[in-house]
């Protein structure tokens, strides 16, 4: 009797401790879906620090929350792009496709460190970084660094403020 309620009473504990790993775990992949959930929304996008309209982006989930659609279009110019972003638990990694009308494709990797979430990727002739970071008032700064001497030196491409569409 003793070794039965010995094997039961271990058994009930590694299922016990199984159960509340898996729980915990899928806890966490949650937490990581929702990291870069400060970006969407339908947004007015201005050059950092100016009134200056460059244009609008809506930022939606998609896949049941597990990915966010980005259109983007330009406020004076027949620009647009797109991208597909999404957390990839197999490499525990955020990563971002990017198509546009100019011909730019990117395809970022990276994480969500210190309150921003910062994806680079590297193509034939450069490196890119961007960052999204939350500001005051729900609104976002992306700021694009490229750089042309495998990261010496960066210049910002791109620098803009996403605020709310109201």
């Amino acid at each position: 009797m003793k070794t039965s309620t010995t094997k039961f009473i271990f058994i009930y504990g590694v299922i016990s401790i199984i159960s509340f790993h898996s729980t915990s775990a899928q806890e966490n992949l949650e937490a990581k879906y929702k990291e870069f959930d400060f970006w969407k929304g339908e947004w007015q996008v201005y050059k950092h620090n100016t009134d200056t309209l460059v244009g609008y982006n809506t930022i939606t989930t998609i896949v049941d929350d597990k990915a966010l659609e980005e259109n983007y279009s330009s406020y004076k110019t027949n620009f647009k792009g797109v991208s597909l972003t999404k957390y990839n638990p197999k490499l525990d990694r955020w990563e971002q496709f990017w198509v546009d009308t100019s011909g730019v494709t990117l395809f970022l990797k990276g994480n969500y460190i210190d309150n921003a979430m910062v994806l680079q990727d590297t193509t034939k002739t450069s490196l890119n970084k961007i960052i999204w970071k939350p500001i005051n008032n729900n609104e976002v700064r992306q700021t694009w660094y490229q750089s042309n001497d495998q990261g010496k030196t960066w210049v910002i491409v791109f620098d803009g403020d996403y605020k709310p569409v109201k």
